[in-house]
């Protein structure tokens, strides 16, 4: 009693992209910028490389294929009236997340799901998972970015995956029938995210 109802999250991973290397040394490393600090913040040489970094045709593949999964999962969700508003469509504004949601939204009925603005929250950022484990040292020399990028991600996990006791007391006859109960789709340097409320 009083717990909102379930909301399912579907974490999605962009397709593979074109890393576009040689255009990142050449741009990140010009006056010598650690590269930690490509891609902060107020950098404006980034936005030329993530406007490069497109999904090659195995990616977009890749991308088609999960959209079909997708819409296999939540198939109750997208068949049943009234429920138009429960399934959404999150998105980073990275060019490849933003191509990856691009064609999961196309193989999912028009008009159910709602697509949301680019969210910068959900990017990517440092320290990157691929890293782990750390070496020596490693987050204490990248303090500054850990403070600035941790603030940033923490805020995108409250926003979609964290949330508080419902503002009713539970026993105001509410039961836990209240809430959208939706279900998400996210995705980072990804696509989006899709929740459902309630039963799939």
């Amino acid at each position: 009693r009083g717990a909102p109802p379930p909301r399912h999250i579907i974490l999605v991973r962009h397709g593979q992209y074109d890393e576009q290397r040689p255009l990142s040394r050449a741009l990140s490393r010009p006056a010598g910028v650690p590269d930690r600090d490509f891609g902060m913040p107020l950098d404006e040489a980034f936005p030329r490389l993530d406007a490069e970094q497109t999904l090659t045709p195995l990616g977009r593949q890749q991308a088609t294929a999960t959209g079909r999964r997708i819409a296999e999962m939540l198939r109750g969700a997208l068949q049943e009236e009234g429920r138009e508003a429960h399934v959404r469509l999150h998105v980073s504004t990275l060019t490849r997340a933003k191509e990856t949601a691009d064609l999961i939204a196309a193989e999912l009925p028009a008009g159910r799901v709602r697509r949301l603005a680019p969210d910068p929250n959900l990017a990517e950022g440092y320290p990157p998972a691929h890293r782990i484990p750390y070496s020596k040292g490693a987050l204490a020399d990248g303090a500054r970015e850990v403070h600035v990028e941790g603030a940033r991600m923490e805020a995108a996990y409250r926003a979609l995956v964290y949330r508080g006791r419902p503002p009713y007391p539970p026993d105001d006859g509410a039961g836990g029938g209240r809430g959208d109960g939706a279900a998400e789709a996210a995705s980072d340097g990804a696509a989006g995210a899709a929740t459902a409320p309630g039963k799939l």
